[in-house]
């Protein structure tokens, strides 16, 4: 695992970790576009309900999109876009209350795109405390972190009791929640108010924490402005 530390925190916060590939950058999208052209193909995004998108797009196999993730990170980084231009300043706005961590497995982990993912962080003005490029979604979860920004909708299943759980609105992520709504172990909280969480403020760190799933908004765009929201007026201690 590829670690950089920006900044260490004096004050003890709770600690975030914020995915990249469909949560800060819509690559997921610059993919899909490719592998249409690349297949003669017009699969519209709303249509990718598998976080697999292969199983979405006729004549895409997993090493096709796997390969053009890794031309875009590897080769050209440039055209992964924002998937707000809003999300640099909520960032900066969180650090504030909380320790923001890049949570990432850009590349499959591979060495050779870690140099572009600061790249691309620092030309989009990404503020964060610790950056940590992974290989898989258990190495995430094993880092420990209070919260987890995510698009992978096994992140619901794998957090640990006391780990909260961002849920962007990706078609496969709402799919999901569609045909799994209710865990024995996790709540699940779709578009909560900010005053829904202030009840729950003083149980969400510490030793009395539960764990819970948040899925803020119907749309990527709804969801960042509503993760503002939320994290700095219902999630803040």
């Amino acid at each position: 695992m590829e670690t950089l530390k920006v900044r260490r925190s004096v004050e003890e916060k709770p600690r975030i970790g914020v995915d990249l590939d469909g949560v800060v950058f819509a690559s997921f999208e610059k993919v899909r576009r490719i592998a249409n052209r690349r297949n003669g193909t017009k699969v519209p995004y709303h249509q990718l309900k598998d976080y697999n998108i292969h199983n979405c797009m006729p004549g895409s196999s997993a090493e096709q999109i796997s390969e053009i993730f890794n031309y875009l990170w590897l080769k050209h980084p440039e055209e992964i876009k924002l998937i707000d231009s809003a999300i640099p300043k909520t960032l900066r706005a969180l650090r504030r209350h909380f320790e923001v961590n890049i949570t990432t497995a850009a590349g499959k982990g591979s060495e050779q795109v870690y140099p572009n993912i600061i790249r691309l962080l620092r030309e989009n003005r990404i503020s964060y405390d610790n950056l940590f490029h992974v290989r898989s979604l258990e190495e995430k979860i094993s880092l420990g972190l209070d919260i987890y920004f995510e698009d992978d909708f096994r992140i619901h299943e794998l957090a640990r009791m006391k780990q909260h759980v961002i849920l962007m609105p990706q078609p496969w992520v709402i799919e999901y929640l569609k045909n799994n709504p209710a865990s024995q172990d996790r709540d699940l909280m779709i578009k909560p108010h900010p005053s829904d969480l202030k009840k729950l403020n003083g149980s969400l760190y510490g030793k009395t924490a539960k764990g819970i799933s948040i899925l803020p908004g119907d749309n990527l765009e709804e969801a960042w402005r509503n993760i503002r929201i939320l994290m700095l007026q219902g999630l803040k201690r």
